[in-house]
């Protein structure tokens, strides 16, 4: 693998993730995480729009007037996410029912306008899809550690209602972690979604000064030794 393919591993999982670097596309990370299968179901949409997205971008950037790039971009992406939206209401409709205006609300996403001005209009297609693929990975991921915390900690469970995304026999992936008589509403709750976004944040954060410490060279130290000359 090319030294550029693991570039665009290493920022679109880690070092440009969009949720926690980025922080782009909130509105999703925070609304839909309450469960861990209403943030796969959002990832995965919006990790095949993203995708397309930059796709297409690329194979028309050679046609595209650059006054009118944005808005043939948000046309693109609006087309997708018709795809997507048609797509889940057909094959997945209670977790469609469940996402509600968020599917939608995936053409208004920043992280895939962002990657299609910023990468897409400026690459080639395979390039431009593999750092759509990573890139949806990263905002995937960070979008199931927060709904699988705050699912965890609000209900006790994890994969509640995977039935939604996978069909009747993903019922039995519903596994009772902890045996809670009332859940921790909090975690629930948007306020839940915005702190446990914050600790992931800072525990990121706190990763990387911990690695950038340990990189870096060691301070030289210079011994000077006294000699002392008796009579």
């Amino acid at each position: 693998m090319s030294e550029q393919y693991k570039d665009i591993i290493r920022q679109g999982l880690w070092a440009n993730n969009p949720a926690l670097v980025q922080i782009l596309g909130l509105c999703p990370v925070l609304a839909v995480t309450s469960t861990l299968t209403n943030a796969m179901g959002l990832g995965i949409a919006t990790m095949l729009v993203l995708i397309g997205s930059n796709l297409t971008v690329s194979l028309v950037r050679q046609w595209v007037p650059n006054e009118v790039r944005i808005p043939i971009y948000v046309m693109i992406i609006a087309s997708l996410v018709t795809c997507v939206q048609l797509l889940m209401n057909a094959y997945t409709y209670g977790l469609y029912q469940s996402l509600g205006i968020f599917i939608p609300l995936i053409v208004t996403n920043c992280v895939i306008i962002g990657r299609a001005e910023a990468f897409a209009s400026k690459t080639t297609p395979g390039l431009a899809a593999f750092d759509g693929l990573m890139m949806g990975l990263g905002f995937t991921a960070v979008l199931l550690v927060l709904g699988g915390l705050r699912e965890l900690l609000g209900q006790g469970t994890l994969f509640d209602g995977a039935e939604l995304l996978l069909g009747d026999w993903a019922s039995s992936l519903r596994i009772d972690v902890l045996h809670l008589d009332n859940g921790f509403l909090l975690a629930i709750l948007p306020p839940g979604a915005f702190i446990g976004l914050g600790l992931m944040i800072a525990a990121k954060n706190w990763l990387d000064g911990r690695l950038a410490a340990r990189r870096a060279p060691a301070p030289k130290t210079e011994v000077t030794r006294a000699r002392v000359t008796s009579l």
